[in-house]
């Protein structure tokens, strides 16, 4: 089988297992945003909580996988907590460096879960840290790339520098001047202008075992 061919057959490969499980996931219904009262509940916290993962800059600065690690530790919630009728909570998950973060372009995803009345709903977002001195503009658009492919309209860029934390789409990197990450996660995730609803590790992962494999029987034809 000849390069063209092997392409040809993975990408095949590729549209039958994941295309056909994206498809029947996008069928599920979900809440179609986060209630007001619920935002303002989340505010608070994660506004306090990222401001100490920005407190401990100092601490961690010399190593991304540090910051990012004490950045997650400070916004996942692991238990449900109440708000007027409604439970969240905030979990991430750190992505494999050799299986995972090569072929979706990101470090980690953030989700939020939500539930009312039994009925529970998530929305995630893949996301690609960086200290501000280590940003490699040819590098981080080819992670953005495979995030877009991996999780289209569920992807941002962290940068990571001494005066705060900032955050962007990975549409719109490069385009316009970054915003706090507190503010991105109200006024962009949260409000539902990115993140995908019913998306969670488990479907990443899924899509990264699929990419690995392609890439292994790519690699035994050529």
């Amino acid at each position: 089988m000849g390069k063209g061919d092997a392409k040809s057959f993975t990408g095949k490969l590729f549209r039958k297992s994941y295309g056909k499980y994206r498809y029947r996931r996008k069928k599920r219904k979900t809440h179609k945003k986060i209630p007001a009262t619920l935002i303002s509940a989340l505010k608070p916290y994660i506004s306090a909580n990222i401001n100490k993962a920005e407190h401990k800059y100092e601490v961690n600065c010399n190593d991304e996988n540090s910051l990012t690690g004490a950045l997650l530790d400070n916004i996942e919630v692991m238990d449900w907590q109440c708000c007027d009728g409604w439970k969240w909570k905030i979990n991430s998950k750190r992505l494999k460096s050799i299986k995972e973060e090569p072929f979706i372009g990101a470090d980690g995803i953030i989700s939020i879960n939500i539930e009312q009345n039994g009925r529970v709903d998530n929305k995630s977002i893949l996301f690609q840290a960086k200290r501000k001195e280590n940003i490699k503009e040819k590098e981080i658009m080819e992670q953005i790339e495979k995030m877009k492919k991996g999780l289209p309209n569920g992807n941002m860029i962290i940068v990571y520098a001494e005066n705060g934390y900032y955050a962007q789409t990975g549409n719109d990197y490069g385009k316009n001047n970054m915003i706090s990450l507190t503010d991105f996660l109200f006024d962009v995730f949260l409000a539902c202008k990115q993140g995908v609803w019913g998306k969670t590790y488990d479907d990443v992962k899924k899509y990264c075992d699929l990419m690995y494999k392609m890439d292994i029987y790519a690699k035994k034809v050529k």
